[in-house]
């Protein structure tokens, strides 16, 4: 049974906008897979067509454990980024850069070129900037073994300078 745990912080989350673990949590596996139980299993009729949906939340999911691997023998997304398993993860994430780029709004504009692009752009160079550190430190100057992106987080440099 889909028994996700949404607060009134996941659902009044205008007044928390910079909260990146609530968005986490809202665009996880579990509310994908739940979402897909409701229309699926259920057939509830309010679920009907949540497909794209589900996929938006899947590959945001992925990209965000990607993006945030800490634990050097982590498997799945959440593993770091070596030459042994860079099948898996780069083409997951040459594809996901392609289809947020593609992400367009309800009145047919690219989401890349309007007001709304602060989120797409900031997965895109990130996505972007850790498939150039991996190939420079890890590939071609082999200064590293593997690459933990978690590393890279605002949070570290926040704690530094404080």
């Amino acid at each position: 049974m889909a028994a996700n745990k949404l607060t009134e912080r996941h659902i009044q989350w205008h007044r928390q906008k910079m909260k990146v673990k609530l968005a986490a949590q809202t665009l996880s596996s579990s509310v994908a897979d739940a979402l897909e139980f409701c229309n699926t299993q259920l057939k509830k009729n309010e679920f009907e067509g949540c497909d794209a949906t589900v996929n938006f939340i899947r590959i945001v999911d992925r990209l965000f454990d990607i993006l945030n691997s800490r634990n050097a023998l982590a498997h799945g997304f959440k593993c770091p980024m070596r030459v042994s398993n860079e099948n898996f993860w780069r083409p997951f994430m040459v594809q996901a850069v392609t289809y947020l780029k593609g992400l367009k709004l309800s009145n047919g504009q690219l989401i890349i070129d309007s007001l709304r692009k602060t989120g797409v752009v900031g997965f895109v160079v990130s996505a972007s900037s850790a498939l150039c550190l991996f190939y420079k430190l890890v590939k071609e100057q082999q200064q590293l073994k593997y690459l933990l992106t978690y590393k890279f987080r605002q949070d570290h440099l926040k704690l530094f300078l404080l």
